[in-house]
């Protein structure tokens, strides 16, 4: 034990030392950028196509073109035939 008392002093100054170094650490301002950060590139202006012939549609000309009557239900859709009636049809068969 004797090596110990010996030391003592050793282990003090280590301990605040290291105390010391992270209090200073601790209070460190972070680091100013240099660089203005990278922008994000704005995407391209484009109109979304879709199959060939329906640009132009309005809304209601979409709906019918695409017959989404016969899986959505809406107050201005008209409601499909029975044998179109997709969603009626499953609701049926399960």
């Amino acid at each position: 034990m004797r090596w110990l008392s010996r030391r003592r002093p050793v282990f003090a100054l280590t301990a605040a030392l290291v105390a010391v170094v992270a209090w200073t650490a601790s209070r460190a301002e972070p680091p100013v950028p240099t660089e203005p950060p990278p922008s994000i590139p704005e995407p391209p202006q484009s109109r979304m196509t879709g199959p060939a012939g329906i640009e132009g549609l309005d809304g209601a000309a979409l709906v019918k073109h695409f017959e989404c009557n016969r899986c959505h239900e809406g107050d201005r859709l008209e409601r499909p035939t029975a044998d179109k009636a997709c969603v009626g049809c499953h609701a049926a068969i399960h």
